[in-house]
């Protein structure tokens, strides 16, 4: 048999919050994005430049823009709105509104998936997203709940690893490595960096 990835869950997000006066940036704690994750889909977009010698193409040349995805979830949580999208608890109408101004926040998106050859987690660094499509439906017969989903655009961000910066759009870690693995979600672990935890 072949290796399958099935399952989804422990989707979520850590703010990035930039440097100052020359310092470098960092990444807040993990916090829970949804509990109840139904898919997640992803889409790498690339440019191919076709490099000629000796009158044919000597090579292509491939490299990586960004990648655009979408989340769905069974619901959004209050927390997560106001956070990432800037929604404000009114206390003199009770309601809770958020302005056509976006909110400008950058975020990393962690994940797990499950398969017949042991577990993965994941990260992209750089993600930002896209306000939610909401869904509400008649009741019928049988009951479908509804779902929320997010589009996302992810692009690299710029590591130091080694003696070089790189960018890097994302990466992911087996359960066969088990002490990178246990630790991931300990806090948004970096490449070029010891594993750690908070």
């Amino acid at each position: 048999m072949g290796k399958v990835v099935f399952g989804l869950k422990n989707v979520k997000y850590a703010v990035w919050t930039d440097g100052v006066d020359g310092a470098a940036g960092s990444y807040g704690p993990w916090k829970t994005l949804t509990e109840g994750a139904v898919s997640l889909t992803a889409d790498v977009e690339s440019n191919s430049t076709d490099f000629y010698a000796n009158d044919t193409v000597y090579a292509v040349l491939e490299s990586v823009t960004k990648e655009s995805g979408s989340i769905e979830m069974a619901y959004l949580r209050e927390d997560v709105k106001k956070e990432i999208f800037g929604y404000v608890d009114d206390e003199a109408s009770g309601l809770t509104y958020v302005t056509t101004e976006p909110k400008a926040i950058t975020v990393a998106l962690g994940y797990e998936v499950s398969g017949n050859e042991g577990k993965m987690r994941g990260v992209r660094y750089n993600v930002t997203f896209s306000f939610p499509q909401e869904n509400a439906n008649t009741m019928t017969e049988s009951t479908s709940p509804d779902t929320v989903t997010m589009n996302y655009n992810a692009v690299g961000r710029d590591f130091k690893i080694g003696q070089e910066t790189k960018n890097v759009l994302k990466a992911h870690v087996l359960e066969s490595d088990a002490e990178a693995y246990t630790k991931f979600f300990d806090k948004v672990q970096i490449p070029g960096v010891a594993v750690a935890s908070a």
